[in-house]
């Protein structure tokens, strides 16, 4: 079982719930994760940042069409 804490067992027991074995980051819960974050893995996978506001300026530097894109 999934849920460790008791009280989350007794409840999933009496409600007959049914827990589904799909990881957090499956595809099928948020495919907008895999549309978005493709595209920008691949945009940001040559840069390296020093700071947070070298890595700020890039992503606010990120074209609007990129991310209709």
């Amino acid at each position: 079982m999934f849920h460790t804490a008791r009280f989350i067992q007794e409840k999933i027991e009496e409600f007959r719930y049914q827990l589904l074995k799909y990881p957090h980051y499956s595809l099928d819960l948020a495919p907008s994760d895999y549309h978005l974050l493709g595209p920008l893995k691949l945009h940001l996978e040559s840069k390296r940042f020093v700071t947070d506001a070298e890595a700020e300026r890039i992503w606010d530097s990120c074209s609007k069409t990129f991310m209709q894109e």
